[in-house]
């Protein structure tokens, strides 16, 4: 005698399910963690840009950091505009020195300038302005001049939130989900900390 078999049981239907669902959210932890682990290396990077920066400046270099998402590929990119310390005071060029992705897109990036309580958006248009002082490392802010462009051809200077200004910057924070990531900086003594 044959059986028909046409169809699945409960049963199986059941534990096909069960699969399906078990699956589906060891996929949602590996992808919630890959957007996670993106967002503190982005953070490690602008810790480490913005430390770079103050270095350079107290060093060798007058330095400029410009942080910005690229309206191209939509990635985080660091620029710094060096200017030689024999060129202080007399020739006002800026040298790019060079352009370096920090991230990829999926992170959320905002900053907050002192004294100032609302947010401003690193996005494909307004972008985030460092400056140091040279003698004590503290954060300044300093015109830049115009004319200086970034990879894409924009001009780095504008929608700063300060005009042409570099912003007294106390703290970026990277969003990704709930997870958030503050890079401070006090700008009395330009520290900073992760």
């Amino acid at each position: 005698m044959k059986k028909d078999n046409r169809g699945f049981s409960l049963v199986e239907l059941i534990i096909s399910i069960a699969i399906i669902v078990i699956v589906l959210g060891m996929l949602g932890a590996s992808l919630n963690y890959i957007g996670n682990s993106q967002a503190r290396s982005l953070a490690n990077a602008i810790k480490t840009a913005v430390g770079q920066a103050r270095i350079q400046t107290m060093g060798k270099y007058d330095t400029y950091l410009y942080i910005y998402k690229s309206s191209g590929d939509n990635r985080y990119y660091k620029e710094t505009w060096k200017r030689s310390r024999s060129n202080v005071g007399g020739s006002d060029e800026l040298i790019r020195e060079n352009r370096e992705l920090l991230g990829k897109e999926r992170p959320m990036v905002k900053y907050y300038v002192e004294g100032d309580t609302s947010e401003h958006e690193i996005d494909g248009t307004n972008g985030l302005l460092i400056k140091f002082d040279r003698t004590n490392g503290k954060e300044i802010e300093e015109d830049m001049g115009s004319g200086h462009t970034d990879e894409d051809g924009n001009n780095i200077t504008t929608g700063i939130g300060t005009g042409t200004k570099s912003v007294l910057c106390n703290q970026i924070v990277i969003y990704y989900g709930t997870k958030e990531y503050n890079v401070r900086i006090v700008p009395a003594t330009g520290k900073v900390s992760l």
